[in-house]
């Protein structure tokens, strides 16, 4: 049985982008496209069996089953109109706030990487977890 999917993932200042599932991401070395900066959260979707949930009779619903992330919006793209042509041009990339709560949040102390958990960190301190 084969695997289909990718993985979503933020960096530090929260742009987003993806990497199909096998390609090869190095935690520790990843570097935002936008703006070089460290990758911060990541989550697997997994569409080996679809990514939407059927209903009864076969029809497809609009419940997720892949384990898609919808991310919340920190600062949407700033962007202006040619007035000749109404070329829209993107001056600055929407950016996602990095949830705390579902994925994978990426662990690092300066620039020392320390893993990754899908844990809170603040749980990861109360067991005396050492990230």
């Amino acid at each position: 049985m084969g695997y289909e999917g990718y993985e979503q993932l933020l960096c530090e200042n929260g742009h987003y982008s993806t990497a199909d599932a096998y390609e090869s991401i190095d935690q520790k070395t990843w570097q935002c496209e936008v703006c070089g900066a460290r990758l911060a959260w990541w989550n697997a979707v997994d569409e080996t069996n679809g990514s939407f949930d059927v209903d009864e009779s076969g029809q497809e619903t609009d419940v997720r089953i892949d384990g898609y992330v919808e991310l919340e919006i920190d600062k949407p793209a700033v962007t202006e109109t040619c007035t000749q042509c109404n070329h829209v041009k993107e001056l600055q990339e929407e950016t996602y706030k990095i949830p705390s709560d579902v994925g994978h949040k990426v662990v690092w102390k300066g620039d020392v990487y320390k893993g990754c958990c899908a844990r809170g960190l603040a749980e990861h301190e109360e067991f005396g977890v050492g990230l």
